[in-house]
């Protein structure tokens, strides 16, 4: 696995908008990361 870097935008953001943000983001990053560890896995 590589490492990769995400850029976000949370200007006009309050803090609980941005944490939410950012909490919706690493989730759906994390699920990828586990989908493609799955198929490798078939392989």
């Amino acid at each position: 696995m590589t490492a990769g870097i995400v850029e976000l935008d949370l200007h006009g953001l309050n803090c609980r908008q941005a944490k939410i943000k950012i909490d919706s983001i690493l989730r759906r990053l994390n699920s990828r990361k586990l989908t493609s560890y799955f198929k490798n896995m078939d392989q």
